[in-house]
């Protein structure tokens, strides 16, 4: 799963702020 979040800096952000 970490691998995921650091191919996708976006969609991780997206789930901070959200």
């Amino acid at each position: 799963m970490g691998s995921c979040w650091a191919q996708q800096p976006k969609l991780m952000l997206s789930v901070f702020t959200d």
